[in-house]
């Protein structure tokens, strides 16, 4: 994983702001990871560009842009 630069944690914090609901598809770092299908709202992205989650399963990963593959949920709340 690389360190992300002052403009990519900028443009993250812009693209997933907080309250940001996410569906995890993968989560390729964690040894222990959330199964894939999990669903999570944005906290934060903390000045590493880790996004910060609230998963409706009770965990607090934070997922990492470059390794973990997500998608927003769009519409109504699923």
């Amino acid at each position: 994983m690389r360190l992300q630069n002052k403009a990519e944690i900028e443009y993250l914090r812009k693209l997933y702001p907080k309250g940001t609901m996410i569906r995890l598809l993968s989560m390729a770092e964690e040894p222990f990871p959330l199964p894939a299908g999990s669903i999570g709202e944005v906290e934060m992205v903390d000045d590493g560009g880790n996004i910060h989650m609230k998963w409706q399963c009770g965990r607090g990963l934070a997922l990492i842009a470059d390794a973990d593959t997500f998608e927003v949920i769009t519409g109504a709340a699923e």
